[in-house]
């Protein structure tokens, strides 16, 4: 069974584009000045105080996914 056992940055939002899209998105995010603001923190699931952690991985999550794809080969 394959284990990630480092990784580095979050995994971008599906859908945000391309890497200039996943910018815009940190920027927007971040801003709370930005007219979407509120619906790109809604779109990516973030509370109104829930901080994006653009650097954050969960190891266990990963792993858990990978080990569901070898359980269904």
């Amino acid at each position: 069974v394959p284990v990630c056992v480092e990784a580095w940055g979050a995994c971008p939002p599906e859908d945000v584009g391309c890497p200039w899209g996943n910018y815009d998105l940190l920027e927007i995010i971040h801003n709370k000045k930005h007219p979407e603001h509120k619906e790109f923190r809604e779109w990516t699931g973030l509370s109104p105080q829930q901080k994006y952690d653009s650097e954050f991985v969960d190891l266990a999550f990963i792993n858990d996914n990978l080990a569901r794809i070898q359980d269904i080969s």
